[in-house]
C-alpha cells in the first residue's frame, strides 16, 4: 500500500469513490477520495489487487514431528485463507495433543492433523490384566503396535506366545476382558469316561 500525504489540518473521512470487486478471481479496484485535502486530489489515489477472506487459526511456530505431544509455547495463532477448510481456533484445544504426522509452520491445523498421545510403544513390555467374573489375573507382555489410551490393540503373551486384543488402559497396561478372550468355553470338551465293565454273575449254590 502507498502513502498517502495529506494537509496536516485536513479534516473528515475518507471516502471510498468507486469500488469493484470479482469474487471469483478475487481481484479488486478501488478509489478513495477525502474532500477536505486539495493535496490528495494530487495523488494516484486508486489501488488493485486480491482480496482474500480469512479467518484466524491455530498453526505451529516451528516443525514439529509425527507423534510430538504440542504445548502451549509451540502454538500461535495466525489468519488463514477461509478457502482452506476448517481449522482449529482454540490453541487450548490443541494442547496435550500429538501430532498424527509431521507439521510444519504456518499450515492450519485441523482435527484429523491430531490424535491422542501413544502411551504404549511398539514392543514396550506390558503388564497384560486379564480380568473375569470374580477374579483378576496379571501378566507379562509384549505391545506388538503403539496405542493411545482405550486403542485396542495386540499384545503378546510371554508365557503362551499367544496373541491377544486388549483395550491401553493405563502406561504399560493392557486390560484384556472376559469377552475377548474364552480360554475355557473355547477349549475342547473333555472326552467321556469309558463305562466301568460289568461284573459277570456269580454261580450261585443252594444249599439244603
Amino acid at each position: 500500500m502507498r502513502t498517502l500525504n495529506v494537509e496536516a489540518d485536513a479534516t473528515g473521512e475518507l471516502q471510498v469513490l468507486t469500488l469493484a470487486y470479482n469474487p471469483r478471481t478475487t481481484h479488486f479496484d478501488v478509489s478513495f477520495d477525502l474532500p477536505q485535502s486539495t493535496a490528495l486530489r494530487r495523488q494516484t489515489t486508486r489501488f488493485t489487487g486480491t482480496a482474500v477472506e480469512t479467518i484466524e487459526a491455530a498453526t505451529v511456530d516451528h516443525p514439529i514431528e509425527r507423534g510430538e505431544v504440542l504445548k502451549m509455547s509451540d502454538l500461535v495463532v495466525q489468519r488463514r485463507p477461509k478457502s482452506e477448510g476448517p481449522a482449529i481456533t482454540d490453541l487450548r484445544s490443541a494442547v496435550g495433543l500429538a501430532a498424527r504426522h509431521s507439521l510444519r509452520p504456518g499450515q492450519p491445523l485441523r482435527e484429523a492433523d491430531l490424535m491422542k498421545p501413544a502411551i504404549v510403544q511398539r514392543n514396550d513390555t506390558v503388564t497384560i490384566i486379564y480380568e473375569a467374573p470374580g477374579f483378576t489375573l496379571t501378566l507379562r507382555g509384549r505391545a506388538q503396535d503403539a496405542g493411545a489410551m482405550g486403542d485396542t490393540i495386540s499384545v503378546l503373551n510371554a508365557e503362551s506366545k499367544r496373541v491377544v486384543q486388549g483395550v491401553v488402559s493405563g502406561p504399560g497396561r493392557v486390560t484384556v476382558s472376559a469377552k475377548s478372550i474364552r480360554f475355557v468355553e473355547n477349549a475342547p470338551e473333555p472326552p467321556t469316561p469309558p463305562a466301568p465293565p460289568s461284573e459277570r454273575p456269580r454261580q450261585g449254590y443252594s444249599v439244603e
